[in-house]
């Protein structure tokens, strides 16, 4: 009852299963469409207690997070590949890699030209963001997630604070 997040109730077939490394394919085993009446389903099992009421959030006009301008995320991928690596991308876009654990002596990092492109290597198979540069830079667990995303975005916004309107 205290579970929200849908990847614990539901794994669907042929997304990801992130508890390994690599991540595994999740593949659906056997599948029983058999309807059931519920009173059959629940049987003499007791009702749930009554839940608490939720708490009175306060009242005032709120946006939608889609509704909150991602300045950072707007940001051209040259641009924060440059001010996180040092490292400048070719005409082509083309950058040797700057995660350290693959050899990139041709490089194999793909550097888009559109924020929503982002950035992909050909050679470890990652790609993604700024939030996912920075956070693959900086050791944090992939993916991204929560208080973990707080903290990449705190570290973006003092390294590129001046590159970003406020």
């Amino acid at each position: 009852m205290r579970s929200a997040e849908v990847a614990r109730i539901l794994r669907p077939p042929g997304t990801l299963n992130f508890k390994s490394d690599p991540p595994s394919r999740v593949a659906c085993v056997a599948l029983d469409v058999t309807a059931h009446a519920p009173a059959a389903v629940v049987g003499d099992l007791p009702d749930p207690p009554d839940r608490r009421p939720r708490e009175e959030r306060p009242s005032g006009p709120t946006r939608p997070l889609s509704a909150v301008p991602d300045r950072l995320g707007d940001i051209c991928p040259p641009e924060y590949f440059r001010a996180l690596t040092g490292l400048v991308p070719d005409r082509g876009g083309k950058v040797a890699c700057p995660l350290a654990d693959h050899d990139d002596s041709t490089p194999s990092c793909h550097v888009f030209q559109d924020a929503a492109r982002g950035w992909f290597c050909h050679g470890c198979q990652r790609g993604g963001t700024i939030y996912d540069l920075a956070a693959l830079l900086g050791g944090y667990p992939m993916p991204l997630r929560s208080a973990d995303f707080i903290a990449v975005r705190t570290v973006l916004l003092d390294h590129l604070g001046g590159e970003v309107a406020a």
